[in-house]
């Protein structure tokens, strides 16, 4: 029962965000603005904060990454 629900509120979600962002998408392409305000600088921040605290770790764990980047530094 709490599976079903993770499933449920996780498609949902996804479903919000892309609603948003095709409506974002179409906004932009008729109107050449955003119908919101945004703020790059925070947006980059976030990402950065991502990679650096998610992803780099897992990256790092994996063996196949490590693999590519001895190959790229050789």
């Amino acid at each position: 029962m709490l599976l079903l629900a993770a499933l449920t509120l996780g498609m949902g979600l996804s479903l919000a965000i892309s609603r948003i962002f095709l409506a974002g998408v179409f906004h932009l392409m008729a109107h050449r603005s955003l119908p919101f305000v945004f703020y790059w600088r925070r947006v980059i921040f976030a990402t950065a904060l991502f990679w650096m605290w998610y992803l780099t770790p897992a990256i790092a764990q994996s063996l196949a990454a490590s693999r590519v980047m001895r190959l790229l530094i050789r």
